[in-house]
């Protein structure tokens, strides 16, 4: 039996949402680069979710 597990899936592609959550970022001061992963901080993402759910 492995010693942890992972349960979920594994995206190794970029944030279907990145646009809309860098745009929503920018708009509270916050820059986000899109670098070569295209992937938002778990932070931001995590704060956009709180956000849209509001």
């Amino acid at each position: 039996m492995p010693a942890y597990t992972v349960s979920g899936t594994l995206a190794l592609g970029p944030d279907p949402d990145f646009t809309v959550v860098r745009a929503w970022a920018a708009e509270r001061g916050c820059s986000l680069d899109r670098g070569h992963s295209g992937h938002a901080p778990s932070s931001v993402r995590a704060a956009y979710s709180h956000a849209a759910r509001v």
